[in-house]
């Protein structure tokens, strides 16, 4: 007898049983923002880091909360982010008003408010939240993937109470958005890039404080949980929490998110790929 496969089932996000789609878990936009067929995606597990364009998928949201994706997330996002002619709409709209840059220290650090980057907080902050929950979502559907990204269950339930609406803020956790603008010559453009959401180990921080970061076409998203008072304190620099909805922006978010890049490849299995990224 011939077995027809079904697409119904539970969709992950709303849990009705629908017809279920098969979901982009990277984002399909980053795909036609690529420049040259360059390698975009860094998977991370451990120390290993590998490039790939491959078009991870599943059956793991209908269609409804697919549009949910797009129009919260994806489609403000898209708009915004580093595109592949070399344009980056939100950091040019942040440099015509540098007088809105709020200057932090002496680290050449600093935040815009999101206003005057274009792109609404809550799209920001929507489209962050489904990189981390889709990749956690997708993981047991794609056992051969190498995603590495384990959330606490505290988390998980924050996120999917924002992503469907039940919340206006991600209980549980605070997120911090990086934009990454303008990077040194020669090195290469690895503001081009998507990086799976992972865990950033930080063992002198304490058991209690977990730390997780994605990267995506010219931003980098930290996802941070800890007890009190550290998560109060994280949330100074929430774009869901804090009135002024910062973006921060820097020599020091630049440098530090090439560094990392460098760090993966380093540390890699060399292969033909990623020797042509290494510095």
């Amino acid at each position: 007898m011939i077995q027809i496969k079904s697409n119904v089932g539970k969709c992950a996000l709303c849990g009705q049983v629908r017809q279920l789609e098969k979901s982009h878990i990277i984002p399909r936009g980053c795909y036609s923002r690529l420049r040259n067929g360059a390698p975009f995606t860094v998977n991370v597990v451990g120390k290993n880091a590998f490039p790939t364009q491959k078009q991870m998928r599943a059956k793991l949201l209908c269609k409804a909360c697919e549009g949910l994706f797009d129009k919260n997330g994806e489609k403000p996002f898209f708009q915004n982010c580093l595109q592949n002619d070399g344009s980056f709409p939100a950091f040019e709209r942040g440099m015509e008003h540098l007088s809105e840059l709020v200057v932090i220290g002496d680290q050449k650090t600093g935040y815009w408010p999101s206003a005057s980057l274009g792109i609404p907080p809550e799209n920001l902050a929507y489209f962050a939240a489904s990189l981390f929950w889709r990749t956690w979502a997708s993981k047991e559907k794609l056992p051969h993937s190498r995603i590495s990204l384990d959330l606490q269950t505290e988390v998980v339930e924050g996120l999917h109470k924002f992503l469907l609406g039940r919340s206006s803020v991600i209980e549980n956790s605070a997120l911090v958005a990086n934009l990454v603008g303008r990077l040194p010559r020669p090195q290469p453009d690895l503001r081009y890039v998507f990086s799976l959401p992972q865990e950033i180990t930080r063992h002198d921080m304490g058991a209690d404080i977990r730390f997780y970061n994605t990267e995506c076409l010219g931003f980098v998203f930290f996802l941070l949980s800890a007890p009190d008072p550290m998560l109060t304190y994280a949330r100074t620099n929430c774009i869901l929490h804090n009135a002024s909805h910062p973006v921060f922006v820097g020599e020091g978010i630049q440098q530090g998110s090439i560094r990392r890049q460098y760090a993966w490849v380093s540390g890699s299995t060399p292969t033909d790929s990623l020797r042509s990224w290494r510095p």
